[in-house]
């Protein structure tokens, strides 16, 4: 007799494209030989989000669905639409007869009680140590009363939620974000983008135009590091989120000001597979991640990673090995390991040939894990 497909939601109240939405995707290309997945996703701000589910011909539907942040009027708009939205939610439940809902984020909560309603034990990825404290309680108990599987994308993540000891009655794994080495390996036949120097040390860093990036910082590093080394190009890509349209504009300001030819920065998507091939050196200098994806793609290209203390990074990086983690706070300490690798062409070679012990996040591995806990609900 054949075995019966399972049905997955893969729900994301968050439609802004970048580490967790990319990690949906590989999962759903990698397993729908063997799952049917379908995709809830917003209206708003899921441009690139709707052009890669689209590009990978995933089926998905929008609803009205508002994240939570502190944006006055996204939070206003996420308070007054919350139970209609969660009303949204139980109706596509239902009608898609989902065996499981699979939940994208910590503060993805009206997913959550519509599970709870209709009895439905959920998968819960959390992949962030930075939450709000009543964020971080109210998860706690949401997955406590529903019965969530919680998948945790780092040790630091669990650190993070784990100090509540309601947390640990759930059944709790541990499957970081993919990346795949077949695809992520430097070759000479790459097409360079046109924006990036032939005769420089480039320092490059992929983000999201947002203030958890720490976009300001890297600026900063850049403008400090930039008054004393002129063989060096900087280069910041990432798309716009039109929800951040005045963070932008700071950022812009930041870089006016700025004002030199060696930093480069590109506002849209781009080919990060382009840039990491030409990339000298690779910069995160995020406050809260669960990969980075883009530091996992760096290392796997063998190019050294500087990072602050985010997601996976202390599980990968052996530091001075294969690239070097700095505290989140200390940007002085970040030009300094930057000023050192910019001078030292053996240092970044012996850093380049270094190998990671550590291939937890390769795609195989993390499929196979996702694949163990989906048959959990046969």
């Amino acid at each position: 007799m054949k075995q019966k497909k399972l049905k997955i939601c893969l729900i994301d109240e968050d439609g802004r494209y970048g580490g967790p939405q990319n990690r949906m995707i590989q999962t759903a290309l990698g397993l729908k030989n063997l799952y049917n997945f379908k995709f809830i996703i917003p209206l708003n701000d899921t441009f690139f989000f709707q052009k890669q589910l689209i590009k990978n011909k995933l089926d998905f539907e929008q609803i009205n669905l508002t994240r939570l942040s502190l944006e006055k009027k996204i939070l206003i708009k996420y308070f007054l639409t919350f139970f209609y939205e969660i009303y949204l939610l139980i109706k596509i439940f239902k009608k898609e007869n989902f065996d499981i809902v699979q939940i994208n984020s910590t503060p993805q909560f009206k997913a959550a009680i519509a599970c709870f309603i209709l009895k439905k034990k959920p998968i819960w990825i959390i992949e962030d140590s930075y939450s709000n404290i009543l964020v971080k309680f109210i998860f706690t108990f949401l997955s406590k009363i529903s019965n969530s599987k919680i998948v945790y994308t780092s040790k630091v993540v669990k650190n993070f939620y784990l100090e509540n000891f309601l947390i640990k009655k759930n059944e709790i794994f541990f499957i970081p974000a993919s990346v795949d080495k077949n695809i992520y390996n430097k070759k000479g036949n790459i097409k360079k983008p046109n924006f990036i120097s032939d005769s420089k040390i480039v320092i490059s860093m992929l983000a999201s135009i947002i203030p958890v990036k720490g976009i300001l910082e890297f600026i900063q590093i850049a403008s400090n590091i930039l008054k004393k080394k002129q063989n060096v190009q900087f280069v910041l890509c990432g798309p716009i989120i039109n929800s951040q349209l005045k963070y932008v504009e700071l950022v812009k300001k930041k870089i006016n000001y700025l004002n030199n030819n060696n930093f480069i920065n590109i506002f849209e998507m781009v080919d990060a597979k382009e840039v990491l091939n030409y990339t000298d050196i690779f910069v995160c200098t995020s406050k809260s991640e669960g990969g980075p994806l883009t530091c996992c793609e760096a290392l796997l290209m063998k190019i050294p990673v500087v990072t602050t203390n985010v997601g996976i990074m202390p599980e990968v990086i052996v530091d001075s090995k294969n690239g070097y983690i700095i505290n989140n706070s200390d940007l002085e300490k970040f030009e300094k390991i930057l000023e050192m690798l910019i001078c030292d062409n053996d240092l970044r070679n012996k850093i380049k040939n270094n190998n990671i012990s550590n291939y937890c996040f390769e795609v195989t591995n993390v499929l196979g894990q996702y694949k163990s806990l989906y048959n959990r609900y046969l």
